[in-house]
């Protein structure tokens, strides 16, 4: 049934409604659900987490990569950042709010999209939520609150709304 989309990931893919999304960022969305169905709240916080920093870079690389020619040396910093695997996805996420910060050079893209600088700050304040559940996967590290039940359902369900705003200003 509909209703169901927590626990079966095609239903949940569904209800993202993101047809152009990387299928990596795809397969660690599939993950989550299934460990989250398992009752696995470390690890589907993990894979929620992989795909969030995947749609993090995606929308990026994007960005960058509709820079106007002779404008590219204004977002060196952030391009190193974004490639560099050794930064984390705090780093990379504010790479990315850095460039759309430039309305000088992204104001028609968020005219087209519709989305604001402001949009774009909340879904990394969900994104954040997301990496600090996820870092208990290092040892002697717990989250602000524990990963339970209640709080991924949350994180999975916040997900729709949050990167569908990523894939809505990629496209």
């Amino acid at each position: 049934t509909n209703n169901q989309f927590l626990s079966e990931p095609d239903l949940y893919l569904n209800t993202l409604g993101i047809p152009n999304m990387h299928a990596e960022v795809s397969a660690a969305f599939r993950e989550a659900v299934k460990c989250f169905r398992y009752e696995l709240f470390t690890a589907a916080v993990t894979m929620l987490g992989k795909a969030s920093e995947g749609a993090w870079l995606e929308l990026g690389a994007s960005l960058l990569a509709s820079v106007p020619a002779g404008q590219e040396l204004k977002f060196g910093k952030q391009k190193a950042v974004l490639e560099d695997p050794m930064i984390g996805t705090f780093r990379k996420i504010e790479a990315v709010l850095a460039i759309y910060d430039h309305q000088d050079v992204f104001r028609p893209v968020a005219l087209a999209s519709g989305i604001r600088l402001q949009e774009l700050r909340s879904v990394a304040v969900w994104s954040d939520a997301v990496r600090d559940s996820r870092n208990t996967i290092h040892f002697g590290v717990t989250a602000a609150t524990p990963n339970t039940y209640e709080k991924l359902a949350a994180l999975l369900i916040g997900a729709v709304s949050n990167v569908r705003v990523l894939y809505r200003l990629k496209e």
